[in-house]
């Protein structure tokens, strides 16, 4: 009998680094059945991690595991560096977290002592620095950063990296560069036909007819986008608009059933903690509100999909939203616009809802930077080792 190839998929945090790793691991294992894989993430999200893996940890049980390290995170902000030396909050929060760092690089040493990974992919995140590592000398090391930019983790490793893959381009000319391989998402993330609108909507219990928005913050949900919605409910609520809502949290779902119970058409509005049918619910669907993180873009690109983005500050949500502004591919809404004015999601949805045209071409450019066989494609990376030159980008 051969031996069984041994792959390390590493990343932890949101779904953002975790759904991926998901999609890579599908590829992986329906494609050769001599590969067993083990999936490293942090401990501090690992019931969001077992819930994502669910499925396919029951279909393949043998072939696939989880394990869980400590992981560090170093905070940093667009700041001087007076500034960051005297947040004393921030710095203790950084020394904890550097205890965590050295304790999840000793988990990360003893893991591999029991196993000898042949490739190891990273997806960043708090937890896959430490394990990266611990593994750069005994395994091959690919990276990918979803957005344009190597984050601050694979920044560190990409000098022990044999391949950087981006998720999206820097610039709009670089959409068909090589190293721009995609995010890895669901495949049925895609442009719904009208019977599949038609099925997806019946299946949801949503009506046939009118206007569906589906509202959501990533896997874990975003505040911001939370309280700009509850206070511009009413008003969606009285234009008859269908509202699917991801809180993220079960205290912010709480607050959205209160408020449900409140409005003159109850029914039209969905409230729920976490889901994994958001693709059959971007089959239902006219318009996404969502963050601008890297995933939540494949996902609307992938579907063609119109969207109002919302962009985390600090963050490169900032990059990625400013690139899809510049392709017309979304109306963005910054955080500071909502804090003086939030009935202005409200004049958006109904700008885009109402107008056909600006509905066509805000589809028509968000499918330039649509990508479906991220996941396969990387699979196949690490399963053949055929690592092109072309591929490779350390900044």
């Amino acid at each position: 009998m051969s031996k069984l190839m041994k792959v390390v998929l590493v990343g932890g945090g949101s779904g953002g680094h975790v759904i991926p790793l998901r999609e890579v691991s599908r590829e992986i294992l329906e494609c050769n059945r001599s590969v067993n894989l083990l999936i490293i993430s942090n401990f501090g999200y690992r019931d969001r991690t077992e819930q994502i893996f669910k499925t396919l940890l029951k279909e393949h049980p043998e072939r696939l595991s989880l394990k869980f390290i400590y992981g560090g995170k170093f905070r940093r902000y667009d700041r001087n560096i007076l500034q960051e030396l005297l947040d004393i909050k921030t710095q203790l929060l950084n020394l904890k977290d550097l205890l965590k760092f050295m304790l999840g690089f000793l988990q990360s040493k003893l893991i591999l002592f029991r196993i000898e990974p042949l490739v190891v992919f990273c997806k960043s995140g708090t937890g896959a620095l430490e394990f990266c590592l611990a593994a750069r000398k005994k395994a091959t090391l690919i990276t990918h950063d979803s957005d344009s930019r190597l984050g601050l983790t694979n920044k560190i490793l990409s000098k022990y990296a044999k391949i950087c893959l981006f998720g999206l381009p820097k610039t709009v000319d670089k959409i068909d560069s090589k190293e721009v391989i995609g995010v890895p998402i669901d495949s049925n993330f895609k442009a719904a036909t009208k019977i599949e609108k038609f099925r997806a909507r019946a299946g949801l219990g949503l009506t046939e007819n009118g206007k569906v928005v589906l509202v959501y913050g990533g896997s874990l949900g975003a505040a911001k986008i939370n309280e700009a919605l509850f206070e511009n409910l009413k008003e969606l609520n009285n234009l008859g608009v269908q509202i699917l809502h991801q809180v993220g949290s079960e205290a912010a779902l709480v607050k959205a059933k209160r408020l449900k119970a409140g409005l003159v058409r109850p029914d039209l509005y969905i409230p729920f903690e976490f889901s994994e049918k958001i693709a059959e619910m971007y089959l239902a669907v006219d318009l996404v509100i969502g963050r601008s993180g890297a995933t939540t873009i494949q996902e609307i690109a992938n579907a063609g999909m119109p969207s109002i983005l919302i962009p985390a500050q600090l963050s490169d949500q900032q990059k990625n939203a400013r690139l899809l502004d510049l392709m017309k591919a979304s109306e963005v809404v910054r955080e500071d616009e909502l804090t003086k004015n939030v009935s202005i999601l409200f004049k958006k949805v109904e700008l885009i809802l109402r107008d056909e045209q600006l509905k066509k071409v805000l589809s028509e450019s968000v499918l330039r930077l649509a990508k479906y066989n991220s996941a396969k494609q990387i699979a196949e990376l690490i399963l053949t080792h055929r690592f092109e030159p072309k591929l490779v980008r350390k900044s």
